[in-house]
């Protein structure tokens, strides 16, 4: 497999993308190490990646893009994705991954309401199914400074349990 990482520079909000090998020059580690340590935070959600889509850049004219939070009961959290992906593969765009059992948040584009209407109505006859909210997107605006204020509070909690891991370790 290989990793690519994103690097954000939290001042300027510059992006480079670095291979695990490129990493494991600049931190004297190997690029297995690397790895592992990439999936280890990817797997406690330290590292969460997702795509952001600029449709307008697409220059798809005339269709609606739509956001769907679906609150579920848990035990039917995996049926529910299977059968998004399955039945309406021709409208998704993407499924978030909430990392929670309850939640599922999912993208759509279509070219009318009544499409919209559709979509909603068979998520809402799913087995499992609590409430279907629907989110109609007009423009989406990425808040830097909030964006920096939460990776710089990741970053802390990150480095606060790294050391309280530490400490335990060594005396133990």
């Amino acid at each position: 497999m290989v990793w690519y990482v994103i690097a954000i520079n939290l001042h300027t909000m510059y992006v480079n993308v670095l291979l695990v090998e490129d990493i494991a020059k600049e931190t004297s580690l190997s690029p297995k190490t690397i790895s592992r340590r990439l999936e280890k935070m990817g797997k406690n959600h330290i590292l969460d990646f997702t795509i952001l889509r600029n449709l307008s850049s697409m220059q798809l004219v005339g269709y609606i893009e739509f956001a769907v939070v679906i609150n579920i009961q848990a035990s039917y959290h995996q049926n529910i994705i299977e059968r998004i992906y399955n039945e309406m593969q021709e409208h998704l765009l993407i499924v978030q991954d909430t990392y929670q059992k309850e939640v599922v948040l999912a993208v759509f584009l279509c070219a009318n309401i009544p499409t919209v209407d559709l979509i909603l109505k068979r998520l809402e006859s799913y087995d499992g199914v609590n409430k279907v909210e629907v989110f109609i997107t007009t423009s989406l605006i990425y808040y830097q400074e909030w964006l920096k204020r939460e990776i710089e509070k990741k970053i802390k909690n990150l480095t606060s349990s790294l050391s309280q891991e530490v400490t335990t370790t060594k005396n133990a």
